[in-house]
């Protein structure tokens, strides 16, 4: 067994290529990647009086406007087009159910779907009481992604907090739903010494539908680290206790989504949730007979394995630690101490020299999780590259800046589209914006 640190993957901002690990000092530093459009909202939210009130709150600091930031300020002076996210309306629309049940909320937010088309608005802020359920909210999700409507959801409790993390992460959705790019991954030279991109990264997971099905979803993402596709099969009927597809649907599923790719593919890399069985990659192979390099990887995302760090006070292992066990298998920390929010520095006492002070809100991101991601891999790259990709590819999830996230967007993108297929969303997704 060998230990290694995996070293972090630069993501880049602006178009002129300036680079750095960290989201928030990135976007501080440099600004985003890409333009997005300027905000029109809609918003959805209960009669409460207390509830408006504290969103008008949140929206008015949320876009500095200074009569209502100047006398409780939210953030403390962070605002959305002061960090290069652009333009947001400060005057959203309101569309207000007639009580908290779920069947108001759901007939008042078709109201509030016409009502954007109506006036042209193009974000459909959802307030949603606390006691919604997952399978409410779900719901709710589904019926604005088949009205092409892009939507934001959060509870009451959200816009009530107040610390600037909250603003980051909603800063950081909302502006990759206005069909913005935050940053990219550097998997390349020069600012990676050794390429570790391929042609194409596909995600496959399997979710249950219901007692007596699941479906098959596969999520495609370019070198660019960009969305292109997430193509989901037709429900399957269990065969005995385990979730597998029959060779047929696992090549049918991999095919649809290669005819969506309008380019030249010579490698890819696919990551499975679920251990490949005889039939599954039979399937796989044949769907990529035509490729030359391939790689499949299963990402044991419960694994029962716990990794605990001996030099550290709070046995706090680093993110990026992998164990490599064998040229096939690896342990993988995605979670683990690491380099604090918005600074340079990975301790405490560290930003205190730093900046003189500490933030705790901001700035600490806790203990992490010693819960690590097992790597499987069969095919033709090196196991210490498939766990650099993987850890790169944890840094995609735009609806947060925090940097210590466990899965990669390939399987979390492939999951988020397999939950809302149970309530009848279309069998292929061509803008992630719609499901983030």
């Amino acid at each position: 067994m060998k230990i290694r640190k995996l070293k972090e993957i630069q993501l880049i901002f602006t178009d002129e290529g300036h680079t750095d690990e960290d989201p928030i000092s990135g976007i501080t530093n440099y600004g985003v990647y890409k333009d997005e459009r300027a905000i029109r909202p809609c918003v959805l939210i209960t009669r409460n009086g207390q509830t408006q009130r504290d969103f008008r709150q949140f929206w008015d600091t949320f876009c500095q406007k200074e009569s209502t930031a100047r006398n409780q300020p939210l953030f403390k002076g962070y605002n959305y087009k002061d960090y290069g996210f652009g333009e947001a309306d400060i005057d959203p629309q309101f569309v207000e159910p007639r009580d908290e049940s779920f069947d108001s909320y759901e007939t008042s937010l078709k109201k509030a779907v016409e009502k954007m088309r109506d006036e042209d608005l193009n974000l459909l802020f959802v307030v949603i009481p606390e006691h919604f359920s997952d399978e409410q909210y779900y719901k709710l999700k589904t019926l604005c992604f088949n009205e092409n409507q892009v939507s934001q959801f959060f509870k009451t409790s959200t816009f009530q907090r107040k610390f600037p993390l909250v603003f980051w992460n909603l800063a950081i959705s909302i502006y990759a739903k206005m069909e913005g790019i935050p940053w990219q991954l550097a998997l390349r030279p020069p600012i990676e010494k050794e390429s570790l991109d391929v042609d194409l990264f596909i995600g496959l997971c399997l979710v249950q539908r219901d007692a007596r099905s699941f479906v098959g979803v596969a999520t495609v993402l370019n070198a660019f680290s960009e969305h292109i596709i997430t193509v989901s099969s037709k429900p399957i009927m269990y065969v005995g206790q385990q979730l597998h597809m029959e060779k047929d649907d696992i090549c049918n599923l991999i095919r649809e989504c290669l005819r969506n790719v309008d380019f030249s593919v010579k490698s890819i890399v696919i990551h499975y949730a679920t251990p490949f069985n005889k039939d599954e990659s039979d399937g796989v192979n044949e769907a990529l007979a035509n490729i030359p390099e391939k790689t499949f990887v299963h990402l044991e995302t419960e694994s029962l394995v716990r990794i605990y760090s001996l030099s550290t006070t709070d046995n706090d292992a680093s993110r990026g630690t992998a164990l490599i066990m064998s040229d096939r298998n690896a342990i993988l920390c995605t979670t683990g101490r690491t380099r604090l929010l918005g600074t340079s520095a990975e301790t405490e006492d560290e930003v205190e020299e730093q900046e003189g002070g500490f933030e705790t809100s901001f700035k600490y991101k806790g203990i992490g999780t010693p819960k690590p991601v097992g790597v499987n891999k069969y095919g033709d790259l090196p196991i210490e590259k498939v766990c650099r990709q993987i850890l790169a590819l944890t840094k995609l999830r735009w609806n947060t800046a925090e940097v210590n996230v466990r899965i990669p967007a390939t399987i979390e993108y492939s999951r988020r589209v397999g939950y809302l297929c149970k309530y009848g969303i279309p069998h292929i997704v061509k803008s992630i914006k719609y499901v983030l």
